[in-house]
């Protein structure tokens, strides 16, 4: 079954007769009758609120996010490091960052801290910016990198390059990934016609100028990845 839909009602939400049919009778927390990858974002603080650091104490924890919704660590992970919640929101980091550091971002829609690690140097529109693009790591499953074996059991473990997001999303078998599969495990995207991984493309990234820790540009790029099951009796 395909809907045809405009780029709007997929991003900020349509009305889905489906949703609308099982709310009647399985109403699911966050979930109402609409359906939009965006849903509620628009103009919103749905993102809930967020307490930093202000730095004066120790300037390397310049905005670092000290609690989200009043919490200081999630519960939706398997193992404490999983639910810890480091870095910053992406807004700033600290002045004169180093090119070696790694830059941590709390991504509340991932529910977890992304790594982010230097590449190179770039030139944006005249000034020297410093590019940081998301860990290859970063979706590795915990046999391929150990450290992140707290975001999944044994149920929702992937294939190398895809996180499940179920304890994420009311349980919703989605996982997410770089774009077309890049960095992933290369079985991934040789199961799927078209798929031509591109780091200028797919990579997930920011600029930033060190000496004040400001990002210039960003591109958030991810795939959505949806776990679907054969049902018996239906062809």
């Amino acid at each position: 079954m395909f809907k045809r839909l405009s780029v709007a009602d997929l991003l900020w939400g349509y009305d889905e007769p489906l949703f609308e049919l099982v709310e009647k009778f399985f109403p699911i927390p966050g979930v109402g009758s609409q359906f939009g990858f965006l849903l509620g974002y628009n103009g919103t603080d749905i993102n809930g609120m967020f307490t930093v650091y202000d730095g004066v104490a120790n300037k390397s924890k310049l905005n670092h996010v000290n609690r989200w919704k009043g919490q200081t660590e999630l519960d939706m992970w398997y193992t404490p490091e999983a639910n810890m919640m480091n870095g910053t929101d992406g807004m700033m980091w600290h002045p004169f960052v180093e090119q070696n550091e790694t830059l941590p971002l709390f991504h509340q829609d991932y529910c977890r801290t992304m790594p982010y690690i230097y590449k190179e140097d770039q030139m944006f529109k005249g000034i020297p910016l410093k590019r940081y693009y998301l860990a290859p790591f970063a979706y590795e499953n915990g046999t391929t990198y150990p450290p992140n074996k707290g975001f999944c059991n044994e149920e929702t473990c992937a294939p190398a390059g895809i996180q499940r997001m179920d304890p994420c999303r009311f349980g919703s078998p989605m996982g997410l990934s770089n774009p077309h599969f890049l960095y992933a495990d290369p079985w991934l995207s040789d199961q799927i016609i078209g798929l031509n991984p591109d780091v200028e493309k797919h990579e997930n990234y920011f600029l930033l100028e060190p000496k004040m820790g400001m990002p210039y540009t960003m591109r958030m790029r991810l795939q959505i990845n949806m776990y679907i099951e054969n049902v018996g009796g239906i062809k």
